[in-house]
């Protein structure tokens, strides 16, 4: 059983195949869509999805969204008793997700088919196979959002030819151009941006709304966490209201500067809207311009435009998109939805073994940087995969027994310009002149988009397959990290079961805690058999708990009958 995911920066979802057919998880909420918020209490305990939303304005709470934007980087977030990553907050998530696959079929998935944007970053894209391990979860392959949702419209496409899928959600937006000939679906072109998507239109928004309150007069709502989560509110809703009406009134917060507290009413115009976002609209009309540059198409040759995702709705963006390819964009009929079910069929695909003819490519150009600081690419971007490209290098010195490969992601012509991946070295070098070592240097790509390296000293023979892992650090390094992230990942979901004693709960906060804090060496040990130990111990709790409640409700049944 493959379990489809979208880890969305907004929402995620898991989707998976019934005998009903395709089915999107509900979660305890009885809904579809998680939201992609974590929060963290006073006393370590942390909550996910609306949970975390409720909780946002609880005292000394700290609310995390937009995780998904910090995926790939060193980023953490100050939280009681400690500091959290992106990577950290995913593995939540998704543990979350298969807690609903367990309500729906009463099993957990082990292995999963996760769908990013197109324009991830390999650090990104590491994180998120990371995060699924976190969870208990096998990636069996990555998956390009705009791709996704162009399975789900396979079927409606009634004729060959160029279609672009324009995907835009919470926090990206990716193009894709596609060619559909007749069982095959094959991405011509892509591009995308990490940062425009539906919550940056609402911080254009959140600007407008603050300096609206400041110019009559009240204190900056910024300065007061109710006033400025409400304002967030408001934008968002705003944002909606303004997709199916052309003008909304709205109630927020505000201060005076005595520090009294008041609503006030803020009317905006659809036509105001459109005039505060234009840039971010003229952003997304230029990844569709550069698809199609990349492409070496006219606009006149796209035989449909397709839009997708949440954001997808606002009438700007649709005229805008009409105006630039001189067609009418179709808005496909859940797009929301679109995504979740694409992965969701991809999983079901490879799980019975379906032939598919999907072909995908690579978004980014990948290299190595030279001794000069230039970039010499191996993968240029819009590359089909997978790819294997194998070049040969020498040493720049004499006597050189050791020769670094800097890894960068990028098409800038300066390596420091690009995106860092890793640095790996080969080592062992026969001493000699330089120029005299030919070393044969393979570059891997997978269909998910990761990157396996092999050197081939063949002076000597010698030959190194450096599989690039976070920050090349080496396997047991990697998964002893892995080990002590589970361990942390379970005791705070045990944690935040509220049927357990709270005296409990509080202390395998504690313990998580103090092991996320320590380091991989020895010192660590002690925390971590003290966590183990405590885990064992609450998971008997649990399961006396679940026990008890089962009788009590059997009890009830029985009383009932009478």
């Amino acid at each position: 059983m493959i379990l489809g995911i979208d880890l969305g920066t907004s929402s995620c979802a898991a989707a998976m195949k019934l005998d009903a057919g395709l089915r999107i998880l509900s979660n305890q909420a009885g809904q579809i869509f998680t939201p992609s918020v974590f929060a963290c209490t006073e006393t370590g305990q942390f909550l996910l999805g609306e949970a975390a939303l409720n909780a946002a304005l609880t005292k000394n709470t700290v609310t995390i969204v937009d995780f998904k934007r910090f995926l790939g980087s060193d980023h953490k977030w100050q939280i009681p008793g400690g500091q959290i990553s992106a990577l950290e907050i995913a593995a939540q998530l998704i543990a979350s997700l298969n807690q609903d696959c367990l309500k729906t079929i009463n099993q957990l998935a082990k292995e999963c088919i996760i769908a990013v944007p197109a324009h991830f970053g390999f650090r990104a894209r590491q994180d998120v196979i990371k995060a699924a391990a976190l969870a208990g979860l096998s990636v069996v392959r990555l998956v390009h959002e705009p791709t996704a949702a162009a399975l789900t419209l396979f079927d409606n496409l009634t004729r060959d030819g160029y279609f672009v899928v324009f995907d835009c959600g919470g926090g990206t937006c990716d193009v894709s151009l596609l060619l559909k000939n007749k069982t095959k679906l094959r991405v011509a072109a892509s591009a995308g941006d990490e940062n425009l998507g539906g919550n940056d239109f609402d911080r254009a928004l959140v600007d407008f709304l603050r300096d609206q309150i400041r110019e009559q007069g009240f204190k900056d709502p910024y300065d007061d966490a109710e006033c400025r989560w409400f304002l967030m509110q408001n934008a968002e809703k705003a944002k909606r209201e303004l997709s199916v009406c052309t003008e909304v009134s709205l109630q927020t917060p505000a201060l005076s500067q005595t520090g009294q507290r008041t609503t006030l009413e803020v009317s905006l115009s659809r036509g105001q809207f459109e005039a505060i976002t234009i840039v971010l609209v003229q952003k997304a009309v230029a990844l569709l311009e550069c698809v199609l540059h990349d492409s070496g198409l006219e606009a006149s040759r796209i035989d449909g435009l397709i839009m997708v995702g949440g954001s997808s709705r606002m009438p700007m963006l649709r005229n805008a998109l009409k105006e630039f390819s001189a067609q009418e964009p179709i808005l496909a009929k859940n797009p929301d939805e679109s995504v979740i079910v694409g992965t969701a069929m991809l999983a079901t695909m490879v799980e019975t073994k379906q032939e598919h003819d999907l072909v995908d490519l690579n978004s980014l150009a990948l290299g190595l940087e030279l001794d000069d600081g230039y970039t010499h690419i191996l993968i240029n971007r819009n590359t089909t995969l997978p790819i294997q490209v194998e070049q040969f290098f020498t040493t720049v010195a004499d006597q050189q027994d050791e020769v670094e490969f800097h890894i960068v992601q990028g098409d800038n012509a300066l390596a420091k310009e690009n995106e860092s991946i890793a640095r790996v070295s080969l080592r062992g070098l026969a001493p000699s002149k330089s120029g005299a070592v030919r070393i044969k240097v393979v570059f891997a790509l997978d269909l998910s988009g990761i990157l396996t390296i092999s050197a081939n000293d063949e002076s000597s023979g010698q030959v190194q397959t450096l599989s690039v892992l976070i920050k090349a650090k080496s396997t047991q390094s990697y998964d002893k990290e892995l080990e002590k992230l589970r361990l942390v990942h379970e005791a705070h979901r045990i944690a935040s079961d509220q049927a357990l004693p709270a005296e409990l709960r509080t202390s395998l906060s504690k313990l998580a805690h103090k092991l996320a804090q320590s380091g991989l060496s020895r010192s660590g040990d002690h925390e971590k058999d003290a966590l183990q130990t405590a885990l064992l111990g609450s998971k008997v709790v649990a399961l006396i708990v679940e026990c008890q409640a089962r009788l009590r409700e059997q009890s009830s049944h029985k009383r009932l009958k009478q």
